[in-house]
């Protein structure tokens, strides 16, 4: 079965050079950044491990917006 994950992640705002191939950034007044990308990905029904080169964030800043999957940990 083929679904999107959207993972948004919170940077700071000197971050955001890296942030050229992203496909939405709403930047705060605070100086927070909000990142969003898609990534399609083949997700089994189940339980899964999916491994994804998202280069620098914090991981407990990520999370995701589709109501069925649930990300349960992430690690770098």
């Amino acid at each position: 079965m083929k679904r999107s994950l959207l993972f948004t992640t919170l940077l700071t705002l000197g971050s955001v050079t890296l942030l050229s191939a992203q496909t939405g950034l709403t930047i705060y007044q605070d100086g927070r950044v909000l990142v969003r990308r898609t990534l399609p990905l083949p997700l089994p029904p189940g339980v899964s491990s999916q491994r994804l080169a998202l280069g620098p964030l914090d991981p407990a800043s990520l999370f995701t917006l589709d109501p069925e999957v649930t990300l349960a940990g992430a690690a770098y």
